[in-house]
């Protein structure tokens, strides 16, 4: 089987604990990213059965103002949406709200799901997070929309499915289940959005038991139909073979199509094929051409290999400056540094961790930039701090080398202090990071060990304080354990077992003045023995004679040893 350029290798993770936080950030940009897409669409369609009033999408902007100053609820709507994206406008989150509101209030269905997304999804524009309204809001839309839906609108059973998946954001109830029923009345319908969103609740697990195949088939449909999105992802799926078998000529036959009406992540999807060869002739023109396209929309993967095409003239005459320009974007277009770069679904990333590298090195050298060692150490930080290294044998290297990097530059006082603690604390880690699995199985197993031995501690000292409490409570055998144990301790245990001796001898004594043979036998070999008391033998026979004479066979045994030894 043809092997993935190492270049394009697929990371795939699931996040842990903090794994929920992570999942509500995910749910909340993919709904902020569709709420974005509705700026060229018809978003009145669906609840416009009995509205006779005419489209405002087209209108200018202070017509619009003056409609919605006039308590038109489409153009307060209108106008919200074109403060919240910077349409004719200034962004401006305070006024985007104020309208939105408006119309929300006068019971446009559009306006109040907007809003109650906005409380949710838009913290980064100085929009305070607020739960009980957002489901307020989203509650007032999902009543409008049902109406529709239920009358067989799939636009409107679509945006219900919406409103139900946002629910579990909002408030312990999760209608994820009932989500999906309505996607899949309104993907029986010929719908290729529904469809496309059914596909991804099989893929995610969302509302339905998880199912890979059944996701390949309704991405099958809506792609079919033309919708970009699905084609994206099913050529992911035959690109990394999910579920269906790898093949490249399905993943360029898909990709094209998604390509051709704009959408980002399939171009730069696109450009690695003809960069790599698969499934087309290898053409490093053609795959710059689609980079492009891709990166002037914003897409990190592409931004970052258009910069390795100027870095390296590949396709195209070699410019480091431009390298630079590109690798910049990408870099800062990663807001948190995580290395990684995303194509379709969240749990497809490419690595951009040599990227930033490569980048951290062109400012330390000069190269296509004004030389600035600060700012590539701020670089070389960035890549050594990122975590999951152990998922990512890529990531594992550059991590290393980012290391070794950071240490260079604090043995040698290049953008920071010079410093030889800083420069062999990196090293320290770079070792680590370089023996990770040896490190894992020494701690493991260390673990273990100390574990087992705390355990086996802790055992002891329960049976001690155990016995403990019958020595005190006047058995003598105890007693004598006690002493033993505490004679075997350091400190000051050892001290206190000479006390428990005596105590013991004493309770031996009484039983045996009493008639008891046993406790005359462990008189008699404390005596023998020189435990707890002074080694007498005439004292140990004389005990041991008591007790054979009342037939105890031990005693007669005890007494014959003695009497040997003389």
């Amino acid at each position: 089987m043809k092997q993935l350029h190492p270049k394009i290798t697929c990371i795939a993770f699931a996040v842990l604990a903090t794994v929920f936080a992570q999942a509500q950030t995910n749910a909340l940009a993919s709904f902020r990213e569709q709420n974005e897409k509705l700026q060229g669409t018809n978003t009145f369609a669906c609840c416009a059965k009995d509205d006779k009033s005419p489209s405002v999408e087209n209108e200018p902007t202070e017509a619009l103002l003056k409609m919605a100053g006039n308590g038109n609820a489409k153009a307060q709507y209108e106008v919200g949406r074109r403060y919240q994206f910077g349409k004719g406008v200034a962004t401006n989150a305070v006024e985007a709200i104020k309208w939105y509101r408006k119309a929300a209030e006068q019971g446009l269905a559009e306006a109040q799901f907007a809003l109650g997304l906005f409380m949710l999804a838009y913290p980064d524009i100085g929009v305070e997070p607020n739960l009980s309204e957002a489901g307020k809001w989203i509650s007032k839309a999902a009543e409008q929309y049902r109406k529709v839906a239920e009358q067989g609108n799939a636009e409107a059973q679509i945006k219900l499915a919406d409103c139900l998946e946002l629910t579990k954001l909002v408030g312990p109830k999760n209608d994820a289940a009932e989500a999906v029923k309505w996607y899949r009345k309104a993907a029986e319908q010929g719908n290729a959005e529904a469809q496309r969103r059914l596909a991804e609740c099989y893929r995610k697990g969302q509302g339905v038991e998880r199912d890979k195949t059944e996701a390949v088939k309704w991405y099958q449909k809506a792609a079919e139909q033309g919708d970009a999105e699905a084609q994206l992802e099913l050529a992911i799926c035959y690109y990394f073979g999910k579920v269906v078998e790898r093949n490249y000529l399905e993943v360029v036959k898909w990709c094209r199509m998604a390509a051709d009406q704009g959408l980002e992540e399939a171009q730069c999807l696109l450009g690695i094929c003809y960069e790599n060869g698969y499934g087309v002739k290898k053409d490093d023109f053609e795959a710059v051409n689609y980079y492009r396209k891709a990166a002037d929309q914003g897409q990190v993967v592409a931004q970052a290999y258009l910069g390795d095409c100027y870095y390296f003239g590949k396709g195209i005459e070699e410019n480091k400056h431009k390298a630079v320009e590109w690798y910049r974007k990408a870099v800062d277009n990663r807001g948190n540094f995580d290395a990684l770069g995303f194509i379709g679904s969240e749990m497809v990333g490419f690595e951009l961790s040599g990227h930033v590298l490569r980048l951290g090195d062109c400012y330390k050298n000069g190269v296509g930039v004004a030389k600035d060692e600060s700012e590539a150490v701020k670089l070389y930080r960035k890549v050594a701090e990122v975590g999951l290294t152990f998922l990512s044998e890529e990531r594992g290297a550059r991590r290393l080398e980012a290391m070794y990097r950071l240490a260079d530059c604090y043995e040698n006082g290049l953008g920071v202090e010079k410093s030889f603690m800083e420069a062999t604390k990196w090293r320290c880690k770079a070792w680590f990071v370089k023996h990770l699995k040896l490190a894992v199985i020494s701690i493991t197993i260390i673990t273990v060990v100390v574990g087992f031995v705390l355990w086996a501690i802790m055992m002891e000292w329960l049976g001690f304080i155990k016995l403990h409490r019958k020595a005190k409570g006047g058995d003598a055998d105890a007693m004598m354990n006690v002493a033993r144990y505490c004679s075997r301790q350091l400190f000051f245990l050892r001290k206190k077992a000479s006390t428990w001796y005596h105590k013991a001898v004493e309770q031996y004594r009484k039983a045996a003045e009493q008639g008891d043979d046993e406790a005359q036998i462990k008189l008699g070999d404390c005596y023998r023995y020189g435990i707890g008391v002074e080694k007498n033998d005439d004292e140990a026979t004389k005990w041991f004679r008591l007790a054979a004479s009342q037939g105890n066979e031990r005693a007669t045994e005890k007494m014959k040893e003695m009497d040997s030894k003389d």
